[in-house]
C-alpha cells in the first residue's frame, strides 16, 4: 500500500475513542478520515466489512477489554466468546473487496479501557483495575470525565493530560511495556496497545 493512496478510518466503542482521536490530529502525520463509534461486537463487524467494501486502506478498531473477558458475569462470558469470533475472523488481517482493493484491519485493544492509556501519560502500571475505579482515578488527577460537554470543552490530549504534567512518549512507552508485561495467567491487569495506534499514525518527532 503506497502511502500516496492511504485511508485511515478508526472503529471505537464510544464517544471516548472518537474525543481522543480527534484531540491528537495535530500530531499525526496519517490523519484518520472518519471515527465510526460501535458500540457492540456486532456493530463493529459491520463497521469493518463497510470499511472493507469501501476500499480504506487501514482499518483501526479500539477495543474496550472490560467487558469481553470471561469472569463468570453471563454478559461478559457472552461477549467473550463473540469477540474471540470476531478477533480470529478479522485481526491483522488484510481482506479484498470485489475491486481488488485492500484493507488492512487491527484490533488494538485496552483492558479494562482505553482510559489506561490516558494514565499512562502520567505513570505506568498493569496493576488490576475497574473501569469505573480507572475513571475514577483520571478524575481525581485530571477533572477527567465521561460525557459530550466535557470533550467538547477540553482537547484531551493537550487540556488534559500534557498540560498537567504528563508526556505522550512516556504514554507510548508505557503502553508498549505493559502489552509487552501482559501475564496471560492475570486476565485482570491492566495494559494497552495503543502504542500500536501511534505506531500506524506515526506521530511527528517534535510532539513525543
Amino acid at each position: 500500500m503506497s502511502n500516496y493512496c492511504r485511508t485511515i478510518e478508526i472503529i471505537g466503542e464510544g464517544i471516548t475513542e472518537k474525543a481522543y482521536v480527534e484531540s491528537i490530529r495535530d500530531i499525526i502525520k496519517y490523519r484518520p478520515r472518519k471515527i465510526h463509534q460501535a458500540s457492540s461486537i456486532a456493530e463493529i463487524e459491520r463497521c469493518i466489512k463497510s470499511c472493507v467494501a469501501r476500499g480504506v486502506t487501514d482499518v483501526l478498531c479500539l477495543i474496550d477489554m472490560d467487558n469481553k473477558i470471561a469472569d463468570g458475569q453471563h454478559d461478559h462470558d457472552i461477549n467473550a466468546e463473540k469477540y474471540h469470533v470476531l478477533k480470529a475472523q478479522y485481526h491483522n488481517r488484510i481482506l479484498t473487496n470485489s475491486k481488488k482493493e485492500s484493507s488492512h484491519i487491527v484490533f488494538i485493544e485496552s483492558y479494562p479501557s482505553i482510559e489506561i492509556f490516558f494514565l499512562y501519560y502520567g505513570q505506568y502500571t498493569t496493576a488490576a483495575k475497574t473501569n469505573e475505579g480507572l475513571k475514577s482515578e483520571l478524575k481525581d488527577k485530571y477533572g477527567y470525565e465521561v460525557s459530550a460537554k466535557y470533550f467538547n470543552k477540553h482537547s484531551l490530549h493537550e487540556v488534559v493530560f500534557s498540560c498537567n504534567g504528563g508526556c505522550l512518549k512516556n504514554a507510548i512507552n508505557n503502553s508498549r511495556k505493559s502489552a509487552k508485561n501482559r501475564s496471560i495467567d492475570n486476565k485482570h491487569a491492566a495494559y494497552s496497545e495503543m502504542h500500536t495506534l501511534f505506531d500506524i499514525l506515526e506521530v511527528y518527532e517534535q510532539q513525543v
